[in-house]
């Protein structure tokens, strides 16, 4: 029985990765395919995750971070390690 069909994967069975394009750095991609631009608050690491296409200059001049409380002002394009 294939993987897929069975819900589990044994020892044996073929299992390949899905093929997708990579998405651009400091994006994530999410389930439609659409990029998802991320962005990261330097007062606390909270990750602010945009709907697609959203550029730093998108987000309202009045954003404040909702963990730490500090301004768009420290918001930085999020760049993922690797």
């Amino acid at each position: 029985m294939r993987a897929l069909e069975a819900g589990a994967v044994e020892i044996g069975d073929g299992v390949e990765p899905p093929e997708v394009a990579p998405a651009p750095i400091g994006a994530v991609r999410s389930q439609e395919g659409a990029t998802q631009p991320r962005f990261l608050c330097r007062g606390c690491y909270f990750l602010l995750e945009a709907a697609p296409g959203t550029t730093l200059a998108d987000i309202r001049a009045d954003w404040k971070c909702p963990d730490c409380g500090t301004d768009k002002g420290n918001l930085r394009l999020y760049r993922a390690a690797g």
